[in-house]
């Protein structure tokens, strides 16, 4: 699978963990999709003033000092995906489902099998995680 720089990017700030913290996903969603979306973000420059936003900032500053680390995880995880058949859509492309751009929590990127197709207005998606909390298997 074969990425786009911007693309490559948006995946690895949202790959950033410092002392188990994490850049909002969300905002990182919100801000992709501005001019200058994805690069502001990679320069530490936003300009949402949200709180989730000045959470942000220190993280980003220090996570973005050598990105090395999270460019690699984004490596395996894209060739990970590929060998099982995923590809991958980001808030950047424009065939990134119309309707989770309506939600407020949308997430940045998706990981799929099959086909996203433009009449695929009333769909399901099933969304698990690796590791999931006492709490989520309950």
């Amino acid at each position: 699978m074969d990425l786009r720089l911007e693309q490559e990017r948006l995946l690895a700030l949202c790959a950033i963990r410092v002392d188990g913290r994490s850049v909002d996903w969300s905002l990182i969603a919100r801000q992709a999709q501005l001019e200058r979306g994805v690069d502001g973000l990679w320069s530490q420059k936003l300009t949402e003033r949200s709180q989730a936003a000045k959470t942000a900032g220190p993280l980003l500053r220090s996570a973005l000092k050598d990105p090395g680390p999270l460019l690699e995880r984004v490596a395996a995880e894209v060739e990970a995906a590929g060998s099982v058949g995923a590809r991958l859509v980001t808030v950047l492309d424009d065939n990134y489902p119309a309707n989770l751009r309506m939600i407020s929590n949308l997430p940045p990127f998706l990981f799929y099998r099959g086909e996203l197709r433009l009449d695929d207005a009333r769909s399901v998606a099933v969304v698990g995680t690796r590791r999931a909390s006492e709490k989520g298997l309950g």
